[in-house]
Parts: C-alpha cells; sequence; structure tokens
C-alpha cells in the first residue's frame, strides 16, 4: 500500500535570517494491514502508567529524595492519570514549609515535544546534582506528565474524548466531562484552601507549531483586556522567570514571549489559575517544533537532547526565583 504525504517545509537560513517555505512530498510503502495507521508530526514518546512507576522506581534514591506516584484520577475513557510528588526528605514541619511548584504537560495530546521536556525535568529533580538536591529541600514539586492521556492514547491533536479542548475548560471544568482539569485545579484549590498558600510557580508546557525557540506566555495585568487588572497587585512578578531564563537558557527568546490576557484565553489554564487564586507566576511554556533562530544553536534543528536539555534548564531558574526581582516590564501587541 502507498501512502503520499504533503506538507509544508519550513527552513531557516541563518546566514541570511530568512525563513524559505518548500512543500515536502513524501511516499511511503506500508504492509497492507486491516488496523490503523498514524504519523507523528514529532518524535514520538512512549509512554504508560507501568513505564512511568518503573522509571520512578529506578531513579527514585531511598533516603535522599522523596518521590511517590499517585492517581489523580481516571479519565473518560478509565485510563489513569497520574500525579508525580518530588521533594527532599525531611520532617513533617520541614516539609509543610515548602513552597509548591506545579508542572503539566500533554494537555494537546499531539504536543508530544513537551513529554521529552517533562522527562527532561524529572530527570534533574530525581539526579543527585547540588543544584538539585537544594531544589527538593527548598519546593515540593507536583507534576502531571500526561494530562490528555486519552487523546494520547487514541491518536487526538487537540481534543478530549469529549471532543474539546481541555485547554479551554480550566474556568468552569465539569467532574464528568473534564475530570482531568477537574481535579487538577483541585489540587490549587487544596493548596490554596487548605495549606493556606498559593503555589510559587505553575507552567503548563506546550508545543509551538509556527515559532523558533522556547518561550513563554505570562499574565501582565496591565495588558489585560479589563481595565479593572491594571490595579492588581504582583505587576513585576510575572517577568522574574523569562528574564531569569533569558540569562541562563541558550535555548530561550525572550523576543518571543507574549503577556497579553485576552478575553479568548480566559479558560486557559495560564489566566484561571492566575485570576481566581492570584499566582502571578503562571506561564505557558512553549516550544518548537522545528527549530532555533537565536544563540548557539541559530539555524539547527531541534531534537530530543535539546528538548530534555530545555527541562532541566528550566529546573536551574527555580531556585532563582525567590530573590529575584525584575526591573523592567514589555509591551505586548501580540496574544498567543
Amino acid at each position: 500500500m502507498l501512502h503520499c504525504l504533503s506538507f509544508p517545509l519550513h527552513i531557516f537560513d541563518a546566514s541570511s535570517s530568512l525563513l524559505c517555505t518548500f512543500k515536502l512530498e513524501t511516499v511511503e510503502t506500508v504492509a497492507q494491514s486491516s488496523g490503523v495507521e498514524m504519523e507523528a508530526k514529532f518524535m514520538d514518546y512512549r509512554g504508560s502508567s507501568a513505564t512511568l512507576e518503573r522509571y520512578l522506581l529506578k531513579n527514585g534514591k531511598e533516603g535522599q529524595l522523596y518521590v511517590r506516584n499517585d492517581q489523580l484520577c481516571t479519565s473518560l475513557a478509565g485510563n489513569t492519570v497520574s500525579l508525580v510528588t518530588v521533594t527532599g526528605s525531611g520532617t513533617r514541619e520541614q516539609l509543610i514549609g515548602r513552597q509548591i511548584i506545579l508542572l503539566c504537560a500533554r494537555v494537546h495530546p499531539g504536543e508530544n515535544n513537551t513529554s521529552w521536556i517533562m522527562h527532561g525535568i524529572m530527570d534533574f529533580l530525581m539526579s543527585d546534582k547540588e543544584e538539585a538536591v537544594e531544589l527538593r529541600d527548598q519546593f515540593v514539586f507536583k507534576l502531571i506528565p500526561m494530562l490528555n492521556v486519552d487523546g494520547v492514547i487514541n491518536g487526538s491533536h487537540r481534543c478530549s474524548l469529549a471532543g474539546v479542548d481541555l485547554n479551554r475548560t480550566w474556568d468552569q471544568p465539569s467532574q464528568v466531562l473534564h475530570p482531568v482539569i477537574y481535579h487538577s485545579k483541585a489540587i490549587v484549590q487544596y493548596i490554596v484552601d487548605v495549606l493556606g498558600k498559593k503555589p510559587f510557580l505553575f507552567i503548563d508546557l506546550h508545543g509551538h507549531s509556527n515559532n523558533f525557540n522556547l518561550f513563554l506566555y505570562g499574565n501582565n495585568p496591565d495588558s489585560s483586556w479589563r481595565i479593572l487588572d491594571h490595579s492588581l497587585p504582583g505587576r513585576n512578578d510575572f517577568m522574574s522567570l523569562p528574564l531569569l531564563l533569558q540569562q541562563m537558557c541558550d535555548y530561550f527568546s525572550l523576543s518571543n514571549c507574549r503577556f497579553n490576557i485576552t478575553k479568548t484565553k480566559e479558560s486557559s489554564a495560564r489566566i484561571t489559575l492566575w485570576r481566581q487564586f492570584g499566582v502571578t507566576r503562571s506561564y505557558t511554556l512553549e516550544s518548537t517544533y522545528c527549530g532555533f533562530s537565536c544563540g548557539s544553536l541559530k539555524g539547527y534543528q531541534v531534537n530530543i537532547e535539546h528538548l530534555m536539555e530545555m527541562g532541566r534548564q528550566l529546573c536551574m531558574t527555580f531556585s532563582y526565583l525567590k530573590n529575584y526581582s525584575p526591573s523592567i516590564q514589555r509591551d505586548d501587541e501580540d496574544s498567543e
């Protein structure tokens, strides 16, 4: 059986800083099969609850760190959604006193590059590196490696089995139709209402089809569609992480970042957690499918090792956030 695929190919010419677009056609010979053939647009990431459990058992070092894998909930199809907790060992008082960082990936199941970033994050957090040990002593990390597990299993690019974009349901998630978002949001509600504090940082990992590099979407009250937002506190907090990443991560582009708060994105994770819970460091982290237009890798195609390194470098910035006070703000014209 012959399959003919046609899709645009974007090539960045580093010498002239031009983006050239071509049409690429491929013909594949596929063995006759009664099954369903699927084509991935990026390097595949094969993961399951069992492989995650094996990974955590292999990398968790008793006495040096605390690692726990819980079932956050079950999906519409009855699949397990995992919640991984990583922190340093300590007394109950020490654990309660630590700030909480919440990271999640694959709300859009086709954005499998985010799983490689999450893999790099977990590798770093569970390593013996001095910086990782210090981070575990400062923070409790709550990781949701695969939010839209049904979409991943069934080959959806953006939607859940309910046929909706789960990143447009955070404002009022249904426990029946959007159980993953409902229970993910409940974690934040618990942190605020029961523990009496806000998450120190929230990052939702995404892939981007059009832009190069690694970049952030954040929340600038001055760039909100609601005029009343312009007087809200925490006006500089949103710039802390992007400015640190600009200094510490060679893959990161501050010029690609946007900090608008638009009406169409009010139900996204980034804006909902900022508006409803006051999480000023609430971000969408976007990663290119293509390559880089800045730094030492300018003109190069992104690969798996780059993505895992992005996760590691992202973690390196966390320990600096507590004492970092940005002195500049950006004016934005475009939304994500």
